[in-house]
């Protein structure tokens, strides 16, 4: 597996990259989740995204993530919101016990790099009898000009990264596991307003290219530059899709 430089890009990450969209968290309330007092653990929490928005919607919420430099920037954008979140530096499969049970567990673009056996192992005893679990996908398109302008440069320069994931419903990473039972699956695309700025730095907070020394990530960031400002102006949105697969305990796991 590759170690991506997470602590690296933290600051990066915090400022350019979207969380999911209003509509991904309205979604998730229509099945009575993300509501004010449920405990919600977020895997893999990176800069705080989903567990401000949780923790906004009055739910009492622990983010863990493995990359100390994204707890200390998840920290900071909840001071600065004014939220009260605890966040853990943690890896996923190395889930503490938490202080009260958990009713839901969400993993937004992050489950497919988690040995995710070794997360169930810990997790699944942690939650209630009705607890859930959401994984979620929040990605970008190349169907608009903008998404396809970018993907053309990126593969000149030999760029590969995980743009246009517009697969067939659950061909994203799953929780497959006799405890758990599938409640609902979810796929839809929404656009994404960017301004040429937030849009290249979306561009350089992608995992891969985190490895990216500064003065090349300088020079990507120019080229980006030149390759859109003209063919897109410096107003554009970008499609996104969005997947949201939500899990609950099987009877069996739920009276063990």
């Amino acid at each position: 597996m590759v170690d991506y430089n997470w602590d690296r890009i933290a600051k990066h990450y915090r400022r350019y990259r979207p969380g999911p969209p209003r509509s991904h968290y309205d979604l998730l309330r229509c099945f009575g989740l993300g509501l004010p007092g449920q405990q919600i653990l977020d895997l893999g929490t990176g800069p705080g995204l989903l567990a401000c928005q949780f923790a906004r919607q009055g739910a009492q919420v622990v983010g863990i993530d493995s990359s100390a430099g994204q707890i200390e920037q998840a920290r900071l954008s909840a001071r600065k919101k004014g939220l009260d979140v605890s966040f853990l530096v943690a890896a996923a499969e190395e889930l503490p016990q938490l202080a009260r049970p958990i009713d839901l567990a969400v993993a937004c673009m992050c489950w497919g790099s988690f040995d995710q056996s070794r997360v169930l192992e810990r997790l699944i005893p942690q939650m209630v009898g009705t607890g859930q679990l959401v994984l979620s996908t929040f990605c970008w398109l190349t169907d608009n000009r903008a998404g396809r302008l970018t993907l053309e440069l990126l593969t000149e320069l030999g760029i590969a990264l995980q743009h246009d994931t517009r697969r067939p419903l659950g061909q994203h990473p799953r929780a497959n596991d006799p405890r758990l039972k599938i409640r609902a699956m979810i796929h839809y695309e929404e656009p994404i307003a960017f301004d040429l700025d937030a849009w290249i730095g979306r561009i350089l907070a992608s995992r891969k290219l985190s490895m990216l020394d500064e003065e090349t990530s300088r020079n990507l960031a120019r080229q980006l530059r030149e390759h859109l400002a003209r063919r897109c102006g410096e107003q554009f949105s970008i499609n996104h899709g969005i997947e949201i697969q939500i899990y609950g305990l099987s009877s069996r796991s739920a009276t063990a």
